[in-house]
């Protein structure tokens, strides 16, 4: 859904790519990058669901997670998802899938209803799916081609059209002159509960859009590459990955202004015994007529579990280290409390507690918590 209002900065990894659309705030201002600070790198990484969670997520058909937590004192980072899955009959299936991701970045709700219909032997099948909005204007609608990957696995063609009736539904004056579009693939392996594999390619195909009382028009353009991985390691524990490859390109061609972004995103992780020891790194290429800026934030971190009964406590730290052009590098640290309780076998929360480990005197951070329930 796409209401006129600035474009996306999408500084995360999608877990949704198939089903996203471009987002605006105030399509007449260019993105500023001082909005993103080192302390929100810190609370991204803290509050991202656990790469197991991806993990159980895609195993099961009907499933719940989602994370909250404190970002300021006037915001929270959210994500809720949940999905459900039902066979009409051996070749048909429904599917409904809800997600919200809202930070400081992004506020991206979707309600999706796809209908699934597969060959005979299950190897190839098409998809149609679409999202409905009180305001007619924003209706979108999507198609898919399917194929299966040996058993655990699912190869996804998608083309979507977005805000597919504006031109003829909205209430105001703005009109599109190209339409948005989306296109790309996505690849999912569901392995086990514990491992699993995925990688997509989005295309954003260059929309404009005319204000006629303005006499001003706008463009947008966005490509992104990404995956994430959980696979055990030889030996005990787990080897995880995340990376996110992100190009936009946006312009006001009434003023011959344009802005353009690099953003990269890479998690590595490995789980032994009780410890998880993690590096994540953060690159943002900004070039824009209010600045040119180039930032990277490196974020090594460990956690370590104090038990190993179901419930339990978790002690983690992470070490926040930055630059920014023409300026030193910084470098801030932080301490995580964590208890994990497990309701039963297919409930469970993680409660966070975190803290400054630089200033005693502003010791209280904020905290975060996580819940997922399979039924």
């Amino acid at each position: 859904m796409l209401s006129f209002l600035l474009i996306l900065s999408l500084w995360a990894f999608e877990e949704q790519p198939e089903y996203m659309s471009p987002f605006y705030r105030d399509y007449q201002n260019f993105e500023d990058p001082s909005d993103i600070d080192s302390e929100y790198h810190s609370d991204y990484l803290t509050f991202l669901l656990p790469f197991e969670w991806q993990a159980k997520w895609l195993a099961q058909k009907n499933v719940f997670d989602s994370t909250t937590g404190s970002l300021s004192s006037k915001r929270f980072m959210t994500r809720y998802r949940i999905k459900l899955e039902q066979d009409l009959d051996e070749q048909t299936q429904v599917h409904l899938r809800f997600f919200d991701e809202s930070d400081l970045e992004r506020e991206d709700r979707h309600l999706i209803f796809e209908f699934q219909r597969w060959n005979t032997a299950g190897s190839w099948g098409a998809a149609i799916e679409g999202e409905t909005d009180t305001y007619k204007e924003e209706n979108d609608l999507g198609f898919a081609i399917l194929k299966r990957w040996q058993e655990d696995g699912t190869i996804r063609l998608f083309y979507r059209m977005n805000d597919f009736a504006y031109n003829k539904r909205n209430d105001g004056t703005e009109k599109y002159t190209k339409e948005p579009v989306a296109t790309g693939i996505v690849f999912r392996r569901s392995l086990n509960p514990f491992e699993f594999q995925e990688l997509y390619f989005r295309w954003e195909s260059k929309t404009t859009w005319q204000v006629p009382d303005s006499n001003q028009t706008f463009a947008y353009e966005r490509s992104v590459l990404g995956m994430q991985a959980r696979r055990q390691a030889r030996g005990l524990g787990y080897w995880a990955l995340r990376l996110h490859m992100e190009n936009k390109k946006e312009e006001h061609t009434h003023s011959s202004q344009t802005q353009d972004f690099q953003r990269h995103l890479l998690q590595v992780e490995r789980e032994w015994l009780r410890w998880t020891l993690g590096y994540h790194m953060a690159y943002r290429d900004y070039d824009g007529p209010i600045s040119e800026e180039k930032t990277f934030f490196h974020l090594p971190y460990f956690t370590y579990r104090l038990s190993d009964r179901s419930n339990h406590w978790r002690l983690g730290f992470d070490t926040t280290a930055y630059n920014e052009d023409n300026s030193d590098s910084k470098i801030e640290h932080r301490l995580n409390l964590v208890y994990r309780y497990e309701f039963n076998p297919k409930v469970e929360t993680l409660i966070f507690l975190t803290f400054d480990a630089d200033r005693a005197s502003q010791l209280w951070e904020g905290g975060n918590m996580m819940f997922r329930a399979e039924f």
